[in-house]
């Protein structure tokens, strides 16, 4: 009674079919997670981009703010006169930080011209300098705009308070 049994080898169309359908679905979820950390990575990088931008650009007022020798301004305005070594106009026009920077003494304001001071990826709707007492012994400055990235728009709002030195 001897039996020719064939042993079985490979498998059948319906495992074959199971298993790729398991695959699909384990390779969907992986593209899937694998997506969502790339654009979360990605946003994480915009927003530190932003922050270090705006910080880099508070830093530089602040610094001109306390190493005057005065301060031209009288209320809450969109740009601020710096007289000191060097004199400087800061201003907001249109969504664009800009720079006058007067080497002359006195500070005359005559020949110069304004550079911008913000990257093109940030675009400002809001820079105010506030005063705070007569003659100012701080002053209070607000900043509001976009970070803009091939992802999105990040929005940011920033505000401080320098004291002023010298005055």
């Amino acid at each position: 009674m001897l039996h020719n049994i064939k042993k079985k080898q490979g498998f059948t169309l319906i495992e074959l079919l199971i298993a790729s359908a398991i695959m699909a679905v384990i390779s969907l979820s992986s593209v899937r997670l694998l997506w969502g950390t790339l654009a979360t990575r990605a946003k994480q990088n915009s927003i530190e981009a932003s922050a270090d931008s705006s910080r880099f650009l508070l830093s530089t007022i602040t610094e001109a703010i306390q190493s005057s020798q005065s301060i031209g301004i009288s209320g809450p305005s969109s740009s601020i006169t710096i007289n000191g070594t060097p004199c400087r106009i800061i201003r907001l026009n249109g969504n664009v930080i800009e720079q006058a920077i007067d080497n002359n003494t006195p500070c005359t304001f005559t020949t110069v011209t304004f550079k911008p001071m913000n990257q093109p990826e940030i675009s400002l709707s809001n820079l105010t300098f506030t005063p705070q007492g007569i003659p100012p012994k701080s002053i209070k400055i607000e900043m509001s705009g976009m970070y803009k990235d091939l992802v999105t728009d990040h929005p940011f709002n920033y505000t401080t308070t320098v004291s002023v030195r010298n005055i």
